[in-house]
């Protein structure tokens, strides 16, 4: 089954978006028109690869990716601000090749623009932005995201049609140990939601993982899950 299957479309997708050049100065992010963006932040090694922001702007709403070295390409989700791009959810393909993507947020979850220069965009760009959209269409589709109380997402998965499967602990079975997962399901997709221990009322989720069970994987590795990658990012 297809993961647009699994999902109602992406109402920002929807929004045609101008091949518009960057706009420098000191007007505002939040006041930008809608449109694709590429910043890069000046003086970098080339022999490092570029330190690069693409991101599409849709109203409040920023969607895109960080380029930085050679084979670093996060996607990230947020809202325009002054300067920065506020509130980031971090989206990572858990390993190159695989259909697993886990999101989180940093310790900092706003990314200031301050050293990076406008610079015309392309449509490579506007295709790799594309890329991140759909990286984010479950979260955006399903009304979760991390940094919401973990009961709150059990309410909105169910209310989606995604199956509970079980509450387990991280790497043990009770959630009695650090981190706590909450495991679900739905057609050939699971999700798996990590929260820190506590009262699960009271539980914030951090961490974020999608598997496609049904694809293939090179090497017939299994899915995983980095419990630590939301907690852990400079």
């Amino acid at each position: 089954m297809k993961l647009r299957a699994l999902f109602f479309s992406l109402s920002i997708l929807a929004i045609a978006v101008p091949m518009t050049s960057n706009r420098a100065g000191a007007q505002s992010l939040a006041s930008f028109p809608d449109g694709d963006y590429s910043y890069v932040k000046p003086g970098n090694d080339p022999r490092a690869g570029s330190d690069r922001l693409l991101f599409r702007k849709s109203g409040s709403a920023i969607v895109g990716t960080h380029e930085l070295g050679m084979d670093s390409f996060p996607c990230f989700r947020g809202r325009a601000g002054q300067n920065d791009i506020l509130d980031l959810t971090w989206g990572y393909q858990i390993a190159l090749g695989f259909p697993d993507w886990q999101f989180a947020q940093k310790p900092n979850p706003n990314f200031s623009l301050s050293g990076y220069r406008p610079r015309q965009i392309s449509q490579r760009d506007s295709s790799a932005i594309q890329g991140c959209i759909d990286v984010f269409r479950p979260l955006v589709n399903t009304g979760i995201n991390v940094g919401m109380y973990y009961e709150a997402v059990r309410r909105q998965l169910s209310r989606q049609q995604w199956q509970f499967i079980a509450d387990r602990g991280w790497p043990e079975d009770s959630c009695g140990e650090a981190f706590c997962a909450g495991n679900f399901r739905k057609g050939s997709y699971e999700m798996r939601v990590l929260t820190l221990t506590g009262r699960r009322e009271n539980r914030i989720v951090y961490t974020i993982c999608l598997y496609n069970k049904s694809a293939s994987r090179p090497g017939g590795h299994k899915p995983t899950c980095d419990p630590n990658l939301g907690l852990d990012l400079d």
